[in-house]
């Protein structure tokens, strides 16, 4: 199965905007674990776990 992570935000000027972050294979089982640490491992990859 695969994973795919949008990111939205709000500019200064209040424009959306929307962007895949990732769309990565899990591999094995798509269970809630491995997506959960698929998820864990992308955005601590863009440095957003504390956002």
């Amino acid at each position: 199965s695969y994973l795919g992570v949008t990111g939205h935000w709000l500019t200064a000027e209040w424009e959306l905007w929307s962007e895949l972050l990732a769309f990565s294979e899990i591999e094995g089982s798509h269970s809630g674990e491995n997506m959960g640490e698929e998820l864990y491992q992308i955005i601590k990859r863009f440095g957003i776990i504390e956002k």
